[in-house]
């Protein structure tokens, strides 16, 4: 076995394996799946042995999922005879917008993959098809989108396990059109070898990332390939000679022998031999497409020759991907050391390189070689967000605790209690799940009918501040460690139970613990079966924040210590133990004190406890409600009306102010709720899913938006840098108020969330803090473009090799936007400040704010809003307001000139002729003299060739035509020295088409008078020469 790096970036593996054909072992008639993996049958009722694959077929319920109906489906077993998973399906009717979570066995700190097998098939009889969402632990990975209903559809992720965690949760849950979640059947592989789908020698997975499998094909083959041919259970669709993806005449090529399995410890990853038994081949060129655009993944290409006549010379080709690397030549037999062996390409570093096709054509250079072949083909998805944090283990492990404490009420909760949507009775921190643990703030259990005693795991939430158990049938004592919580709670409730014993004291809590219960508000344990004497030490504590405490319909006794309470409540506060057994006061009804403590119903109120006429302080402790607050009135008759006049016309005004001030806050919020609750609308309609920051975490990253942290300032905002709790970096983008609208924050979200590419910078999320809005992007270290070219930056400068690297970099960003999305995106605003350069001086196009979403369908668009930067604008956007992606070619023409020049496009401190840059390369271009262009700073660093090149296609870009200039991807391949550079016509192209015109007319007999007039308008050049304008050498300075 040999292990080779080419010298593209693709990484080559070679593995001689035609030996190893007698060492590889034959599944067994046997049902055994291999260690560790698991295959549910979604909807089963029974384990069976599938007799197509000798795979055993687990039943979901109640081992893996608790909830859910199960579902037969009629026509899929005429539909897909071989695939008996498909049959059932369990569906989850519950209205509820909460998650429905399979729990996967797993082993901690393993790769795996995950596949989610879906067919509809009618199952409910419906006429709608359905779409959901699928999760896996707490990351949203797919929605679930049914197109066809007698077709299936499955989603594979790789996916690690977290340290320490023994499952992994596979959940679906509804979107917004509401439609009922289903699924067929679940794989759960293996433990994948840990040199699986590496990355720079290093496990992707472990970078907080899922990969999604888009593609795995079995060339020449005529069948799905799975187990037990793939003991990982990998789907390997055949593609024959009608392949949708090969666009060639091909013909497929049998093999002649057996194909050993690749080792384990030598690729990337490997199809099984009924894979590599196969292949496509052609005498003509062969070309791979896509149907869609492919992203930042890991692409394998298998090779194995299979004509028995095959030698050294006898087939040898070339492979091209376009924006991926120049080329890679491929002979299966000699690199893979003869016939039946394998030769493993792997692209694994196609960092956001986005394109459509792959090419394979024959090497130019070989005469007689047979036509190109290829066996198999693999692409996995990187995803582009990282995965979300669970909840934090003490947490999760409580709620888990909890929920076997009260099984039978809360078992069909399944999944991470926070993410990616909490438990119905849990309320989480969560800020942002990619960066912080979210933790438990809150439990409300309220009316679920628990049993048994209250659980000891609610006092391990460390950061919880309210516990309401109200209106259950609990029974026993107030465990001592949940008692000890008040010190952090807010709200405990445990009213409406069947509670009993003696009520917890002993608190004692003095001045100076840290343990007072400075922040528990209310405390209700009404209609329970306390009893024994009221604790006093409740109060012990003179900075504590009790208002309301409720020990109604109880078995209180003993004398109440009244002199505590009116030293302790303020106005507001209440305590009621209404319907106990408290019989005696200290001190008593005529001490002259009193206090908002409610005894009616007790033994004290009675008549036979009191004198027959109550007195003041009698009447309002004996009351049953709380309506009204205790005040001590004044007995003279004239006072008491002063006074009641008084409160009157005072508690009006402040009844009015406070409507006022509740009105304007209510307006003020519902204003920003209504804006948020629009924005997400949105995002819902266009369907992106930006992160929301909160203005918390963005307010502390950026440590208040400090000056210190500006990065730069624009038209439309002031960008931060920020750093995250977790050291992650990032930049924050404060949008101008004035200008930069709603309209606009929702163009620059939608256009860009989704679109991925190396030379885009990277929006990463949102926040919306009242009227102010922020966009989070990727942190880029070295600033702006405009900064290193005008401003002289302080740590390198930028000679011509990194200079035409940069040119590049921005040509690719724009050929992505233009020609390889749909709709097409157009920047409006290229310029060199909005051109940032990252750690490595790479180039990455920003600011989409003004970006515009084109139809590939139109031509062109006419808006009356001309937006852009004065000195960037092409002619015919800025008079007519004709929009094409020939604006953004104009820019980026000036971008050149001024990358060439080191100047601004427009410097009034120059003389008038070189004000405008394009003016005076058009000046110097005619006169021969565009060597003056050329920044005097780069002169010993110069290559002649690439510098005469980009002044021409800067010329070309900047033609007054929009016609006449070239489109993104053919300035990318001129670029690049792959496509000759095209003619370039000057400014005055104008009159030189007049005199073309009229030539003919005057010719006719018309007025030579007109021709001689247009001749003295014409340039000479164009007297003697109409093929255009063609670029001088350059000469000395």
């Amino acid at each position: 076995m040999e292990i080779c790096i080419g010298p593209s970036t693709a990484m080559m593996v070679i593995a001689v394996l035609g030996a190893l054909l007698c060492s590889v072992s034959v599944p067994g008639v046997s049902a055994q799946n291999p260690a560790g993996s698991v295959f549910i049958d979604c909807g089963s009722t029974a384990s069976y042995v599938d007799p197509v694959t000798n795979m055993r077929w687990e039943s979901d319920a109640p081992k893996y999922i608790t909830k859910g109906v199960n579902a037969y489906v009629p026509s899929a077993k005429a539909t897909y005879p071989d695939l008996s998973e498909l049959t059932t399906v369990r569906y989850f009717p519950d209205s509820l917008p909460y998650k429905n979570c399979y729990s996967l066995p797993v082993t901690p700190n393993n790769a795996y993959l995950i596949r989610a097998t879906f067919f509809y098939g009618y199952y409910d009889n419906a006429t709608t098809l359905p779409s959901f969402q699928m999760a896996i632990d707490g990351t949203i990975v797919a929605n679930v989108t049914i197109e066809n209903a007698t077709t299936f559809v499955y989603h594979e992720f790789g996916v690690l396990s977290r340290r320490n965690a023994s499952v992994i949760f596979l959940c679906l849950s509804r979107d917004s059109s509401n439609s009922v979640p289903f699924i067929s059947a679940i794989s759960l592989s293996s433990p994948l070898p840990a040199n699986f789908y590496t990355r720079n020698d290093a496990n992707f997975l472990k970078e907080r990332k899922y990969f999604h499998t888009k593609y795995r094909l079995n060339f020449g083959g005529d069948k799905l390939v799975r187990f037990p041919d793939d003991r990982f259970d990998r789907y390997w669709f055949p593609e024959g000679v009608n392949s949708t993806f090969v666009n060639s005449s091909t013909t497929p090529l049998q093999s002649l022998s057996s194909v050993s399995v690749i080792n384990e410890g030598a690729v990337w990853s490997y199809p099984p031999p009924a894979v590599l038994e196969t292949a496509l081949t052609t005498t003509n060129s062969m070309r791979i497409s896509f149907p869609d655009t492919i992203s930042e993944g890991y692409l394998g290409l298998y090779f194995a020759e299979l004509d028995p006549t095959a030698n050294n010379y006898s087939r040898q080709f070339e492979i091209k991907i376009p924006q991926a690397f120049t080329s890679q030549v491929v002979n299966p037999y000699n690199l893979a050391g003869g016939l039946d062996n394998v030769y493993v390409l792997i692209f694994n570093d196609l960092l956001e390189v986005n394109y459509v096709e792959m090419m394979i054509d024959p090497y130019s250079n070989t005469s007689g070689s047979s036509g190109p072949l290829v066996n198999a083909l693999e692409f996995c998805e990187l995803m582009q967000n990282e995965v979300a944090l669970l909840t934090n283990d003490q947490d999760a492990l409580s709620i888990e605790e909890i929920k076997s404490a009260y099984m039978d009420q809360l078992a069909e909760w399944t999944g991470d209690p926070c993410v990616p949507y909490p438990h119905p009775w849990v309320t989480c921190s969560i800020v942002d799940v990619t960066v912080t643990n979210p933790s438990i703030l809150a439990v409300n259990l309220s009316r679920y009918n628990l049993t048994g005693p209250i659980s000891s795991s609610f006092s391990n939430l460390l950061n919880l501040i309210s516990l309401d158990l109200s209106g259950n049938q609990l029974t026993g004592s107030i465990p001592p460690s949940v008692w000890n919580m008040i010190s952090q709670l807010h709200v405990l409730d445990v009213s409406e139970n069947q509670l009993y014993g003696n009520f917890p004291s002993g608190i004692n809590f003095p001045e100076s613990n840290a343990q007072c219960p400075q922040s528990l508000a209310i405390l209700n344990v009404f209609g329970n079966n306390f009893q024994g004497t009221f604790p006093p030490d409740l109060f012990n504590c003179s900075t504590s924040k009790l208002q309301e405490i409720n020990f109604d319909h109880n078995n209180f006794n003993g004398t109440l210590d009244m002199q505590q309470y009116v030293n302790y409540l303020g106005p507001g506060d209440v305590i009621s133990m209404v319907n106990n057994t408290i019989s005696g006061l200290e001190p008593p009804w005529d001490s002259g004190k009193y206090s908002p403590v409610l005894l009616g119903g007790n033994p004290i109120c009675s008549k036979e406890n009191s004198a027959q006429t109550k007195s003041a302080n009698q009447q309002l402790n004996c009351r049953y409600n709380s309506s009204n607050i205790a005040i001590e009135l004044p007995t003279n008759s004239s006072t008491l009306h002063k006074l009641i006049w008084i409160l009157s016309v005072t508690l009006s005004i402040f009844v009015i102010s406070g409507a006022l001030v509740f009105i304007t806050v209510f307006r003020k919020y519902r204003k920003n709720a209504f804006a948020l609750q629009e924005i997400k609308r949105e995002f819902a309609r266009q369907q992106v899913q930006p992160t929301l920051y909160s203005y918390n975490v963005l307010k502390a990253a950026t440590k208040e938006f400090h000056h210190d942290n500006k990065l730069g300032e624009g038209a439309f905002g002031v960008v931060y840098k920020g750093i995250l709790p977790n050291g992650s970096k990032l930049a924050v983008k404060s949008l101008t108020k004035a200008h930069q609208g709603i309209d606009d924050f929702l163009n620059e979200v939608v256009a860009i969330t989704d679109v991925k590419h190396k030379n885009l910078v990277k929006l990463k999320g949102c926040c919306l803090h009242g009227i102010q809005r922020y966009l989070v992007y990727e942190y880029v270290e070295n600033k702006n473009l405009g900064e290193a070219l005008w401003h002289g930056h302080s740590t390198l400068f930028l000679d011509w090799p990194r200079r035409f690297i940069i040119c590049m970099d921005i040509a690719r960003g724009l050929t992505y936007l233009h020609e390889f999305l749909n709709p097409c995106i157009i920047h409006r605003d290229i310029k060199a400040t909005n051109i940032l350069l990252d750690m490595n001086w790479n180039a990455k196009i920003a600011d989409f704010g003004l970006a515009r979403l084109f139809p590939n369908d139109q031509t062109h668009i006419v808006t009356k809003y001309i937006a852009g930067t004065f000195g960037y604008l092409s002619p015919e956007y800025a008079s007519l307001g004709e929009l094409t992606t020939k604006v953004d070619v104009y820019s980026f023409g000036i971008l050149l000139l001024e990358i060439i020049s080191g100047r601004k496009s427009i410097d009034d401190t120059l003389p008038p002729e070189e004000m405008y840059l394009v003016k005076w390369a058009w000046t110097l271009h005619e006169n021969n003299m565009l060597i003056n262009l050329v920044d005097q700073k780069l002169n010993n660093t110069i290559v002649k060739i690439e510098l005469q090149r980009v002044i021409k296609i800067a010329l070309l870009c900047v033609q007054q035509d929009p016609r006449r200039r070239p489109l993104m991807s053919r300035v990318l391949l001129m670029l690049q020295g792959e496509m000759e550079i095209e003619v370039v016509f000057g400014e005055f192209e104008l009159h030189k088409n007049i005199y073309e015109k009229h030539q003919a007319t005057c010719m006719d007999g018309s007025s030579s008078e007109t021709n001689h007039l247009l001749l003295q308008l014409m340039p000479n050049k164009y007297k003697h020469n109409n093929a255009g304008i063609e670029l001088k050498d350059f000469g000395p300075r």
